[in-house]
């Protein structure tokens, strides 16, 4: 997981509420990132699904489904964080772009986004050395901070639990 802090955006303050946008597609990489959402969610905080696709679909309903019951299974132990759904209405343009206006016009604190990129001959999320295309754009573009998950290892070696974003907890 990357963590890009804008240093000119202030970070929410401890008990303050945190709105997190997470961007859904149908990748592992993307649930992941909801996964780590749900982690850090507390009490009062929003989290704002954002499904990204271009033509909806049977492959859109199956994504709403899994992150779906994920969220269920946050909010049975932590009641109190508020879980909305929108869809990412596409014309021209990026998808990335998209995901950055979004973002803004829902006063993201965070946005989330998983982060897949092959293109140079990663066979894994270990050899992965870049960022993909949508991800880095969305991390230098948006007018929040970042957080940006790499796929889920297919057998993990005790990785550690995300650490906390805000300061003082």
């Amino acid at each position: 997981t990357v963590f890009i802090l804008k240093h000119w955006r202030r970070l929410p303050k401890l008990g303050e509420p945190v709105t997190f946008v997470v961007a859904l597609d149908d990748s592992p990489a993307s649930m992941k990132a909801l996964a780590q959402v749900c982690m850090l969610a507390k009490s009062g905080d929003e989290i704002l699904g954002l499904t990204v696709s271009r033509h909806q679909g049977p492959k859109d309903v199956a994504v709403m489904d899994q992150a779906n019951e994920m969220i269920k299974a946050h909010t049975q132990s932590n009641a109190k964080t508020n879980v909305f759904w929108r869809e990412l209405k596409m014309g021209a343009g990026t998808a990335a772009e998209h995901i950055c206006q979004a973002a803004e016009e829902l006063e993201a604190d965070f946005l989330c986004l998983g982060s897949f990129n092959t293109a140079h001959g990663a066979k894994d999320r270990d050899t992965m050395t870049s960022l993909g295309s949508t991800a880095l754009y969305c991390s230098v573009n948006a007018k929040c901070h970042a957080v940006v998950v790499k796929p889920p290892r297919l057998v993990d070696h005790g990785s550690s639990p995300i650490a906390s974003i805000r300061p003082g907890s």
